[in-house]
């Protein structure tokens, strides 16, 4: 949840790290939803950044694995 927190404060660099290890967290546990989550803040960090192409990267996976 930190790197939610540092996403909600606008602090977008602090929140990458802590959003890496949840994905990899959830990846290792194979928690689906954990991913969906994980990658769908990524996303929203990268696009606030104006990274669109990573953006459109992070979250189309995200999509893909909530369905």
């Amino acid at each position: 949840y930190r790197g939610v927190v540092y996403w909600l404060m606008g602090q977008f660099e602090e929140a990458w790290p802590y959003l890496n290890e949840s994905l990899a967290m959830t990846q290792t546990l194979g928690d689906e939803w954990g991913q969906v989550q994980s990658l769908g803040f990524m996303g929203m960090i990268a696009q606030a950044q104006g990274d669109h192409d990573r953006a459109y990267h992070y979250l189309s996976d995200s999509l893909a694995r909530s369905r």
